[in-house]
């Protein structure tokens, strides 16, 4: 979606849609995705899934850790054109044993 409104004024072969009664949004954030395709058993492609689902953004929540973290960023982030933010397996490990440590403490 580049603009919406009424008479505007477009080149010719521009894909125009009448989208009227319908909802639109300029784009979606998937906060818990898995996107490193191929590198993890649970990865999927994100620029398949997000240009049918309406997500501009995908926050991959752990699909790489210290060891694979640079190959996903080369072969996933960086060419895609879906916005994609990762959250490092080991960060997600370590922030959850410190809630979970935390979690007994409070009252």
């Amino acid at each position: 979606m580049v603009r919406v409104g009424n008479e505007l004024s477009v080149d010719p072969g521009t894909d125009v849609r009448d989208v009227s009664g319908l909802h639109r949004y300029p784009g979606l954030i998937d906060l818990h995705t898995h996107v490193y395709w191929g590198g993890t058993s649970l990865g999927i492609d994100a620029e398949e899934f997000c240009r049918t689902s309406g997500v501009t953004t995908a926050v991959d929540t752990g699909s790489a850790g210290p060891g694979n973290f640079a190959g996903f960023r080369k072969h996933v982030i960086e060419p895609s054109q879906v916005r994609i933010l990762a959250l490092s397996a080991c960060v997600a490990r370590r922030h959850l044993r410190l809630l979970a440590s935390d979690h007994g403490r409070r009252e």
